[in-house]
């Protein structure tokens, strides 16, 4: 992320936010891996390519699921607010 640092971020008018390095609940994509662990037991096979193969029909059914993705992507303002008022914590489920 050098690039960021100076004056590029001036010229692009980059603005910096401190993220936390370990912030599940403000990455979206942490929902769609919790789903596909709560989907393993639905798993069949036993090869590596078996379980590849798994893993993309999960990703190829969540594809077409826009309004899941669009809520997970709406819910950010209000899981920001969360993890600020935690003071970083993460929140509890």
């Amino acid at each position: 992320h050098y690039w960021f640092a100076g004056e590029a971020s001036h010229h692009y008018r980059i603005k910096k936010i401190w993220w936390p390095a370990f912030s599940p609940d403000l990455n979206p994509i942490e929902n769609f891996w919790g789903w596909m662990v709560n989907r393993m037991g639905a798993v069949e096979g036993d090869t590596q390519e078996e379980l590849w193969d798994w893993i993309m029909q999960c990703w190829e059914e969540m594809a077409d699921q826009r309004n899941y993705w669009e809520n997970l992507i709406d819910s950010m303002p209000e899981r920001l607010a969360r993890v600020i008022e935690l003071d970083g914590d993460l929140r509890k489920y």
